[in-house]
């Protein structure tokens, strides 16, 4: 398989697997950086974290709460409560 016109470098049609030698560094996951988790946490405690809610709904109108999503106009987070 060859990449577009910009590339000629061979690509493999497969996935790579994970190397079997005892050299290699075992794999790990992505995670995401947690910098930006930290700031919210810190601006919650102090209650300057505002997340504006659109609308709540219990979970028996759920399809109501899928319809306003539809609507791409929500302006804020749906809240299904239980």
């Amino acid at each position: 398989m060859i990449r577009p016109a910009w590339s000629r470098s061979p690509t493999s049609p497969r996935p790579p697997t994970a190397c079997t030698c005892h050299t290699c560094p075992p794999a790990r996951p992505w995670a995401p950086p947690t910098h930006g988790l930290a700031i919210a946490v810190e601006l919650a405690e102090r209650g300057r974290l505002r997340i504006p809610v659109a609308g709540s709904f219990p979970l028996a109108e759920v399809a109501a709460a899928h319809a306003l999503s539809e609507t791409g106009h929500a302006r804020g987070k749906i809240a299904l409560l239980h």
